[in-house]
């Protein structure tokens, strides 16, 4: 049997008696890291603004008890400084929800939502990322037109097609995308197939079986020579 409690630290008032306390072993695990949290998001339907606003922006991973100053990192949960919402994995699943409902309203309401998710700034800067999502060519183009489909000018909305692209892969969407990835540059080329190495990718076996991907592989296999070494 095992349970999960705050830390007292946190101020809420979890708090065990010596006696209590005595009866079991107790441990202290760490937060999840961005690179960890991403990988479960990509598996488990986040949203692409989500993700690539996550791996923008590492700071909304860290822990109050690494941050002395809570103005220092205005994004998470600090003892000293009682934000009513904030940035954590879970709030950030939550933000995706309604992030995924972006066009059933307009901006004003979006922000609204997003503040009481995850805090006044997180929402104002998440938003700027939304915005970003106009670049980003619909998976219906890049699955009946690849050649053509329209290329990103910014390199966090080329990040938010591959993390798209990742969590919504399937048989008929593999070939024409390998299409597109050989469209944009090395980076994202290298994110993709680090995505799809991942042991817990959902997709992996379709991927990696596909013959697109293995002549992209052998063509591409300095890229990942250092994990030879």
């Amino acid at each position: 049997m095992f349970a999960t409690t705050n830390k007292g630290s946190e101020g809420v008032g979890d708090l065990l008696p010596p006696h209590a306390r005595n009866r079991m072993t107790v441990i202290q695990m760490r937060k999840i890291n961005q690179e960890e949290w991403i990988d479960w998001g990509i598996n488990n339907g986040v949203d692409a603004t989500i993700l690539g606003w996550a791996k923008d922006n590492p700071q909304i991973f860290h822990s109050f008890e690494d941050v002395k100053n809570p103005d220092d990192n205005p994004y998470i949960f600090h003892p000293n400084q009682q934000r009513p919402s904030f940035v954590t994995p879970r709030s950030l699943e939550a933000a995706s929800d309604w992030v995924k409902l972006r066009d059933t309203m307009d901006d004003t309401t979006l922000t609204g939502f997003l503040m009481g998710t995850i805090g006044e700034r997180g929402a104002m800067d998440l938003m700027a990322f939304v915005k970003l999502a106009d670049q980003m060519p619909r998976r219906d183009d890049i699955l009946k037109d690849p050649k053509n489909a329209k290329i990103p000018t910014s390199a966090s909305a080329v990040v938010m097609v591959v993390f798209r692209s990742l969590a919504s892969m399937s048989k008929d969407y593999i070939n024409p995308f390998m299409e597109y990835l050989v469209r944009l540059d090395q980076e994202a080329q290298g994110m993709f197939a680090n995505g799809v190495r991942n042991p817990k990718y959902h997709a992996q076996q379709l991927v990696m079986t596909n013959k697109k991907f293995t002549d992209w592989a052998m063509q591409n296999n300095y890229m990942f020579s250092a994990d030879k070494k």
